[in-house]
Parts: C-alpha cells; structure tokens; sequence
C-alpha cells in the first residue's frame, strides 16, 4: 500500500501571514492535526496543533530558562510568542511522494517526530496529506484478502510451495502458517517475507521441515548463472 492509497486530498491550508487565532479555528473545524503553510502551491512549513499549543505554555517558557538555553528552547519560545503562520510553523517542511509506501512514510514520521507529512508531486505541488491515524488504515484490511495474498504471492509464487504444502489462516490481523517446508531456513525466509504484508500484525510459524541446511555446515545461495539453488560449504 502507498501513501497515494490512505492521504486525504482535501487539504486545508494557511498561509505565512495567516493569524494564530484563525488556525486554531481551522483546526478546531475541520478535525485536522496539523495545517501545511503554502506559497505558490509549494509548502514552506507545516503549523501543527503542538505547536499552537505552546501559547498556552507561554508562562512556563518564560520563566524556566536554563542558564544556556537549548535551540529547542529557543524555537518553543519563538513559537510561543508567534501571532501568524511565519514565526509558529516548523520549516522547512517534511513531506513525502505519493509513490512511497506506508511504512516508509512511518520511518519518516517517527524519524522527525511529526504527526503528519504534506504530499507533494514531481516539482514539489502539495497534493494531499497524510496522518498517522491514515498510516493505520493499513491494518483495517480484511483477513481474507490478506489470507489470499499470501497464498498466491508468498506460498505458491515465491516460495514455489506445492499446493497445501502450507496452510495459512489470518484472524485479526494475526497469521499462522503451518505445514511443512523442504529446508529449515525457509521458515524464517517464509515468516519475514509474510511480516512485511499490509495488514499482517503478527506471524505465528508453526512449520516443520524436511531437512536442516543450518546443521549440515551449508548455506544456500542463487547461483548466480545457473537460475537454481546452490549448496556451499560455510568457512
């Protein structure tokens, strides 16, 4: 799944000039977490609803200073202090293409501490944005069509499986896979591919296998021109 699939097209937008009391309005309204600052369709920054509430937190800014005050210290304080969309926002701001999938969208969010990522096209329009309550739509897929995507793309396409060599069963978003595999690192080979799936919350292994390449002192490898797999003594 891509950012392109959860993003909210209608977005709400301020401007630099754009006053404190109209964002909170905006926000208030419209049940948004945050509001892209954009010049010429561009987003500059992004005033999000902590940043708004550090007005409130004027007190304490301003009088527990630190002897050497911090960078982020003095950016709470700018922010506090703000009165339009210029001086509150974060810039510049973090976006995110419409082609990047979810997950990469929720390293990014979590790398930057951000609640949202504006969404931008080729020469950088804003196009959408996209939440962290968006990010979780991922996990609201059907059981049956996670099941039958890991049947047809994992089991049977890229494990090469015979047909009910491995049983899968989804509930809540939780898989189980049991049956039997040929070697003892399909399992873990199996069970990470099926974990990055949309939707999969967990996988359950309960796998048997035909023989133990770990115990034999073999790791497998593609061969690299025979199109097959290849047995290769350890050092």
């Amino acid at each position: 799944m891509h950012v392109q699939d959860v993003m909210s097209r209608d977005v709400i937008v301020v401007f630099e000039f754009t006053l404190f009391k109209d964002m909170v309005e905006l926000i208030e309204t419209n049940h948004v977490c945050a509001l892209p600052v954009i010049d010429h369709r561009r987003p500059v920054g992004v005033v999000s609803e902590g940043d708004l509430l550090l007005k409130a937190d004027h007190d304490r800014l301003r009088t527990e200073r630190w002897p050497l005050i911090t960078n982020r210290q003095r950016a709470e304080e700018r922010k506090a202090n703000a009165v339009c969309a210029r001086t509150l926002m974060t810039s510049p701001a973090i976006v995110i293409g419409p082609d990047a999938t979810v997950s990469e969208a929720a390293q990014r969010m979590l790398a930057r501490r951000v609640t949202c990522l504006p969404v931008v096209d080729g020469p950088g329009r804003l196009i959408g944005i996209v939440s962290r309550r968006d990010l979780l739509k991922v996990f609201t897929r059907p059981d049956d069509a996670i099941k039958h995507e890991i049947e047809t793309n994992v089991v049977g396409w890229t494990m090469l499986l015979a047909a009910g060599q491995v049983k899968v069963s989804v509930r809540k978003g939780i898989v189980t896979l049991s049956g039997q595999v040929d070697r003892r690192t399909d399992t873990t080979s199996l069970k990470s591919i099926v974990a990055r799936f949309d939707g999969v919350v967990d996988v359950i292994a309960n796998l048997d296998f035909k023989l133990d390449n770990t115990a034999q002192g073999t790791v497998d490898m593609w061969a690299s021109g025979g199109g097959g797999w290849m047995s290769h003594p350890r050092d």
